[in-house]
């Protein structure tokens, strides 16, 4: 079955969170996707990049700094066009982010690995 080489954006600007109030978080994307059966595929990637985080809830601090993540994920893909040169596709995924470098200050205990569900989209050359 093929892969696919991946190289995104991972944007999530002024989000709530569970450590800060809010937290942007602007990376890049690397990774690789095998598919397993027709358009069911396994995916992982490292996004690498910047994060702001407004206010800690424990602290009361703002922190900002480099942030280095791991994403490893289950999708489906729906193509939506049908062009053979720039295929237009979404991706339902779940899956699993770690957090291998990022501090926006002290956790109260909570984890920096998280299951995950998201929405991707994209354009395959």
């Amino acid at each position: 079955m093929p892969g696919n080489l991946l190289l995104g954006i991972y944007a999530r600007p002024n989000v709530s969170h569970d450590i800060v109030e809010t937290i942007e978080e602007y990376l890049l994307t690397f990774g690789y996707r095998q598919y397993f059966y027709k358009r069911l595929h396994a995916e992982a990637q490292i996004d690498a990049g910047y994060a702001w985080g407004t206010k800690n809830k424990i602290d009361g601090r703002d922190y900002n700094n480099f942030a280095l993540l791991s994403e490893v994920n289950m999708s489906y893909t729906i193509n939506v066009s049908k062009k053979k040169s720039n295929n237009f596709y979404v991706l339902p995924q779940v899956g699993f982010l770690s957090g291998l470098s990022t501090d926006i200050g002290p956790r109260g205990g909570k984890s920096d690995n998280f299951f995950q569900g998201k929405l991707t989209v994209g354009i395959q050359f």
